[in-house]
């Protein structure tokens, strides 16, 4: 009963300087402040116009993970207010498409007052029910960005404008095949691992190791898997992923033991690709208040009160039987 009072004080005082950190932050004077919605994905969810149609109010992902947005094909409405013209290339978590529909440079995106002009939009057919579109980094470039899961909403501000609190852990990003990657720590098996990871707000994983990774340090089968996880992209190619414990990870000036972590069994997309050593998803960043300062390269972490919040329910209901 004292760990759970005690605890209780440690995760007030957690949000409250959570909190903090984003007050001293919009002394820079954000742009706009738009509400999100978190899904029961873990992932976000904002209101937005496409080509200034304000008749019609869309739900579309925040996906960092998405270099251009995307229209889902499946909604009717959407279909109307665009045209296209030609053809691209998709690079998913785990496939690869040729002759994606794209329109021309000149479409139009907007979240709460900000508008942003000569987008492209392709078109992927997602379920109905899943999402309208994705608002990726060719919008979200445009601004600094920063997420704030205590209050649920999301800050622009002027590109170059921002500048970092003291208490935010900034990292470095690197793009790779057109994603954000940052570079973390891991404990395998006793060994200690530097990975160069993607940052995918839009999936709904935790921290997943690429194939090639987890072939050439010859980590399947060493560890037993707790669950297996089937994921599918935006094609519908599913691989599997084996769900493990790590020894640790350290993020953002913590260690967490005892990390569920997924080894990947994939072919083909982002999750085989040898260029990086695994993603990030949005079940383990949104634990963290997130500032993307675009100008610099630099993504700001701050613990919040979602921290201690369970991975994986399931696993709970183990521990109690």
């Amino acid at each position: 009963m004292k760990f759970l009072n005690h605890n209780r004080r440690f995760l007030f005082l957690l949000a409250m300087l959570s909190a903090a950190t984003f007050v001293s932050a919009q002394n820079n004077v954000p742009l706009d402040t738009i509400p999100f919605e978190i899904g029961a994905d873990n992932r976000i969810y904002v209101e937005t116009i496409v080509n200034n149609d304000t008749t019609r109010i869309y739900r579309f992902l925040v996906d960092t993970g998405a270099s251009s947005c995307i229209l889902n094909s499946n909604i009717e409405s959407l279909m109307t207010l665009v045209r296209f013209k030609e053809t691209a290339k998709n690079i998913g978590a785990t496939s690869v498409e040729d002759d994606i529909p794209m329109t021309s440079p000149t479409q139009t995106l907007q979240i709460g007052h900000n508008a942003v002009t000569g987008l492209e939009f392709v078109a992927i057919p997602y379920p109905v029910d899943a999402w309208d579109g994705v608002i990726g980094l060719s919008f979200l470039m445009n601004f600094e960005v920063a997420l704030d899961y205590n209050r649920w909403e999301m800050y622009l501000y002027k590109k170059g404008s921002y500048k970092a609190d003291n208490h935010a852990k900034g990292y470095p990003i690197k793009f790779i095949q057109n994603v954000p990657t940052i570079g973390i720590k891991a404990s395998i098996n006793g060994m200690e691992y530097a990975l160069q990871v993607e940052t995918d707000t839009g999936s709904d994983r935790i921290l997943d190791l690429n194939t090639p990774f987890v072939s050439n340090h010859q980590l399947a089968g060493t560890l037993k898997p707790f669950a297996t996880s089937k994921v599918q992209g935006t094609s519908e190619e599913q691989i599997r992923i084996e769900n493990v414990f790590f020894d640790s990870v350290e993020i953002a000036g913590y260690s967490l033991p005892r990390f569920p972590g997924g080894f990947a069994n994939a072919k083909n997309g982002l999750l085989a690709s040898e260029k990086m050593d695994g993603v990030i998803g949005n079940n383990l960043l949104q634990r963290f208040n997130q500032v993307w300062d675009f100008s610099n390269s630099t993504l700001y972490l701050t613990a919040n009160n979602r921290f201690y919040s369970p991975f994986y329910g399931f696993l709970l209901q183990k521990r109690k039987k």
